[in-house]
């Protein structure tokens, strides 16, 4: 079953999903496929999206149309005009991810490159079967934003196994100051200048008792790696503007549903305006304190993270940080396409991308659509 809860257009689901019945081998080699409606029933959709699906399929080479018998699996050298697939694996597609892999999807059909996608859930395990999996079935190079439990947190060393691979792996989003090291190419966002952005879009339009919500999902949990840079730059703004941070006990996304009393701590301190380290939970934020007649952005300002496509759409519309999701997509592909026609090794590649602020109602006060104010942060360097 192919959810529809997704920012991902749902026949390019389909066609995903199509991708992995056929690297599965569920058809066989030059084995056929079944009916459009056939399709349709097991994937829960209609059958018109379907059939846009399978001829994105033919068009990429990966299907091949058998008159009087029906849509047959093209042999692995007529798929992507010869030049194979590439494999995309990302923990999930719920969050984040959609748009990157939109964008890869269609950078690569430029190419004459088809790819499959996989989803992890986080579990290293599933990861490390899939990328072996990927290799088996002839992908010509991996795409990865690796899974990133939260208990325990993973070590940037668990991921030696991609540079050890007969084919070029680039990491997506994680680690990128030890990629390189590891022997990986790897582009990632910058997550402590994102996070002294935020605070510091903040602090120009005059906030000053300004709370930060750490990523941490339950109770016991380590922070996440990137949201132990994201808070590294919510202090450093702070400490750069001489601001000082909340005598309190420190705030996690999980506060909002299972410790609404933490919150209201926070809100009877004074404060002024939150910042985020994702979208999500800005959304939960502004409905609890809607329930205290707490008026966003009226009595509190709020700034998310990662610029979700919703963002756009609740009340009011949420400020965030983009993290450059599409130019992150581009560049993984062009570190992998090289790698691939050099057919080298070495001198290996870290990319950190320079997010922005998106400025909507949430952070009040009249902002500008994006800031453009946004000064390098001191002693940080990003691409």
């Amino acid at each position: 079953m192919v959810e529809k809860n997704s920012q991902i257009p749902q026949y390019l689901r389909i066609k995903q999903e199509v991708e992995r019945m056929i690297a599965r081998g569920e058809f066989g080699r030059g084995g056929i496929v079944p009916g459009e409606r056939a399709l349709a029933q097991r994937l829960g959709a209609n059958v018109g999206t379907v059939r846009r699906a399978m001829r994105v399929l033919a068009q990429e080479g990966k299907l091949v149309r058998v008159p009087r018998i029906g849509t047959a699996v093209s042999s692995p050298t007529a798929a992507g005009n010869g030049k194979g697939f590439w494999a995309v694996i990302v923990p999930t597609m719920e969050y984040f991810y959609p748009p990157v892999v939109h964008t890869i999807e269609e950078e690569a059909r430029s190419r004459g490159v088809s790819i499959v996608l996989n989803c992890t859930a986080d579990d290293v395990a599933l990861e490390q079967r899939l990328v072996q999996q990927a290799v088996e079935n002839g992908a010509k190079g991996i795409l990865i934003a690796p899974a990133a439990p939260m208990d325990p947190v993973r070590s940037p060393q668990s991921l030696e196994y991609l540079s050890e691979l007969s084919v070029p792996a680039v990491m997506i989003d994680y680690w990128a100051s030890e990629g390189p090291a590891l022997g990986i190419d790897c582009v990632v966002s910058d997550d402590f200048a994102g996070a002294y952005e935020a605070t510091t879009h903040m602090i120009r339009h005059g906030y000053r008792k300004i709370a930060v919500f750490g990523h941490r999902l339950r109770e016991g949990q380590s922070p996440h790696p990137k949201g132990v840079l994201r808070m590294r730059g919510y202090q450093a703004a702070m400490a750069d503007h001489s601001l000082t941070l909340p005598d309190l006990p420190d705030l996690y996304s999980w506060d909002i549903d299972w410790n609404p009393k933490a919150v209201r701590r926070y809100v009877e301190w004074g404060v002024e305006a939150f910042v985020f380290h994702e979208d999500s939970s800005a959304s939960l934020l502004i409905k609890l304190l809607g329930k205290w007649g707490v008026k966003v952005p009226d009595d509190v300002a709020i700034i998310g993270y990662d610029n979700e496509t919703f963002c756009n759409h609740t009340d009011p519309t949420i400020t965030s940080v983009d993290v450059g999701k599409d130019e992150m997509a581009r560049r993984a592909v062009k570190l992998l396409e090289d790698r691939i026609q050099s057919g080298t090794r070495g001198q290996y590649r870290s990319v950190m991308l320079r997010p922005s602020v998106v400025a909507r109602e949430s952070c009040g006060r009249n902002c500008p659509q994006r800031d453009t104010a946004a000064k390098p942060v001191p002693g940080h360097v990003t691409a």
